[in-house]
């Protein structure tokens, strides 16, 4: 992959969100912004280096496949 990676608060410059599970939930002031701009969600449930490196794997393999395969709803659990 030869994009970078870069992090913004600010959700209209985003192409995937990563979200805790309980925070989604909790907070439909993020998903509403993200389903507004098609926005990809990427979902794990605890905040652990194990499941946030395969989110973010799932996340770069997702992008350099141009997000073709996937709908405005798709999330991946991280487990």
């Amino acid at each position: 992959m030869d994009d970078e990676i870069k992090l913004t608060d600010n959700i209209s410059e985003a192409h995937a969100l990563l979200a805790l599970q309980s925070k989604l939930k909790k907070t439909p002031r993020i998903q509403a912004p993200a389903r507004s701009h098609s926005i990809l969600i990427y979902v794990t449930k605890t905040s652990s280096l194990m499941q946030l490196t395969k989110a973010i794997r799932a996340l770069i393999a997702d992008h350099e496949d141009g997000f073709k395969d996937f709908e405005l709803d798709d999330k991946i659990n991280a487990r």
